[in-house]
């Protein structure tokens, strides 16, 4: 358009040109979003017409959205999870549907973004602190509560407690009493405690232990 290109700004910005230029060129995100068909053979889904059936007809099936492909890359699965978590906000709060819809993320701090700036705006954030209205509810799962920003982890009253040896883990989330402590310290694999939102009283509970195997054995110290 006989416009002139401001070399200076473009280097200024260029590796962030060459990270936008990887992420749009990806196949997984293309193949997500419908930019082109990644794999002829096998039908291909649309997810935003997957996410208004799953959000807007009650059932009991559950919808499993897999983005293990794209954990390599971190900004990319933040970003795609964003993306569907404010849709899927986005189709309740047009809709008249309000029934109980629970959302489990695995390993949630992988999916958070890296500064609290960026928190604020992120899908996650926003179907967390508003979704409760529309009848979206979440349940986070981190090895470490200290993975998750105070901005975030405030939000959710009902804990779920497995082993922590660190102070600063157990401090974080209850009230930093001695035999409380000491209990956190000694529950075996399965063992956990449950605080309730609204309540003081801490329950135990005890998880079934699951038959799967794991490829990897940790190494044994003698």
């Amino acid at each position: 358009m006989g416009q002139t290109l401001d070399y200076q700004v473009i280097q200024r910005h260029w590796s962030k040109i060459l990270a936008m230029q990887e992420q749009l060129s990806s196949p997984n995100l293309a193949g997500l979003f419908k930019h082109e068909q990644v794999n002829a053979q096998q039908p291909q889904t649309d997810m935003s017409y997957v996410l208004k059936l799953f959000a807007t007809r009650k059932s009991q099936a559950t919808l499993v959205i897999d983005v293990s492909m794209l954990m390599k890359h971190g900004a990319q699965s933040r970003l795609v999870l964003s993306i569907l978590l404010r849709e899927l906000l986005t189709i309740r709060t047009t809709s008249d549907a309000r029934f109980p819809l629970t959302i489990f993320l695995d390993e949630a701090h992988r999916f958070l973004p890296n500064n609290n700036d960026t928190l604020s705006d992120s899908g996650l954030f926003k179907l967390i602190r508003e979704g409760r209205k529309y009848g979206l509810y979440v349940v986070l799962s981190t090895q470490s509560p200290l993975d998750l920003p105070v901005k975030l982890s405030g939000q959710f009253g009902s804990l779920l407690i497995h082993q922590l040896n660190n102070q600063a883990e157990i401090t974080s989330l209850l009230n930093n009493q001695a035999e409380q402590v000491a209990a956190y310290q000694k529950l075996s694999p399965g063992q956990g405690l449950l605080k309730i939102d609204g309540t003081t009283v801490v329950h135990p509970v005890c998880v079934a232990i699951p038959n799967a195997l794991h490829s990897t054995d940790s190494p044994k110290f003698s």
